[in-house]
Parts: structure tokens; sequence; C-alpha cells
């Protein structure tokens, strides 16, 4: 296998990822401006950010193994090119050496200086990039090992009541349940005449 770019399932993983970071920093902004709008509203998009979340972290646990297999074997790589860099590096003093006690002239360590650079500068560029892929292998990783974020707003706040009722020994009051809103956009429904 070759090191040198990342593999298509890194690709759909960082699609993943970045759309998770997208609705984390919504949430974040959401629970920020809670003053912004109602409650309940606030609580909706909430759980539906919630929920895409979700969604996203199944689909990454279904990559996980993948991700671990491919973490193994980009560790492997990143090994093998630390030892091609420093191969690089010391190819390079020694042609500097080598010019400063006069066996290589001006021309010639121009040409082996330009040579050992091309060597280095390359396997320092995939050293970045597979240390890249590696750091997103590693955070899927990490993501499907984490316990699963916060619930949303309402959950929280009907999980703190009943934890408050529960240490003051009261029963749970059950929650009023009105008429259903009408749906979006139908008119309101007319009061029924009095006889």
């Amino acid at each position: 296998m070759s090191a040198k770019g990342p593999a298509k399932g890194t690709a759909t993983i960082q699609r993943l990822l970045d759309e998770r970071r997208k609705y984390e920093s919504w949430i974040a902004r959401l629970r920020s401006a809670a003053d912004a709008s109602a409650a309940p509203v606030r609580e909706r998009v909430e759980s539906d950010y919630a929920a895409r979340m979700k969604a996203v972290d199944e689909e990454l646990k279904v990559h996980a193994e993948a991700a671990r297999q491919l973490i193994a074997e980009r560790q492997e790589a990143v090994t093998d090119l630390r030892v091609r860099e420093q191969s690089a590096a010391e190819r390079l003093a020694e042609g500097e050496l080598r010019h400063t006690v006069g066996e290589y002239d001006d021309e010639q360590w121009a040409q082996f200086r330009k040579d050992a650079l091309g060597e280095l500068v390359a396997v320092r560029e995939e050293l970045q990039e597979l240390e890249a892929d590696l750091h997103q292998l590693e955070e899927v990783n990490e993501l499907v090992a984490a316990p699963p974020a916060a619930p949303p707003l309402r959950r929280r706040r009907r999980a703190a009541r009943s934890a408050a009722a529960r240490r003051r020994g009261t029963p749970r009051a059950p929650r009023a349940r009105g008429p259903a809103p009408p749906p979006r956009g139908a008119a309101p429904p007319r009061p029924r005449p009095r006889s």
C-alpha cells in the first residue's frame, strides 16, 4: 500500500468529521444565544441538531474498525517515513561537508544540494499528509469510543426537574397536555358559539 495520499475511506471520514463539527458549533452557538428566541423553538432546533449529529456519529461508527486498521498502517508508514527523512537530512549534511572540504566544487554541490533538498522536501510533505490523515483517523477512533454528548436541552431540564422532585420526595406531576397546536399555515380554530 502506498503511504502517499489519503484513502477513499478517509475522505468519507473527513466529510463526516466536518459535518459533526458543524453541528457541534451550531449547538454551542444556539446555547450561547439562549435569550434570542422562545424556549420551545430553541429546544426543537437543538433536538434537530443533536439528532443530525447522532446520525453522523452512527455513520462514523460504521467506519470505526476500518479506521483502527488504517491507524496501525499509517503509524507504520509514519515510522518508515521518519527513517527516510533522517536519512535524507544526513545525506544533505554529508554533501555539504564534502563541499566544505573541497571534494565537491560549486557546480557539483549545487546539483547535489538541489537533488538532496528535493528528496527531503518530498519526504516531509508525504509525512505531513500522512500525519494529518492519521490525526483524522484517531479522532474518529476517539469519537466512537467516547460517551455520548449531552442530551438536548429539553431532556436535561426534564431530568433536572425529576431529580429535584425525587430529592424533595414529591411525586412527579404529570405534564398538562392541551389540544394539539394547529399545523403551520392553517387557520386557527373558530370559537364555538355559546348558547
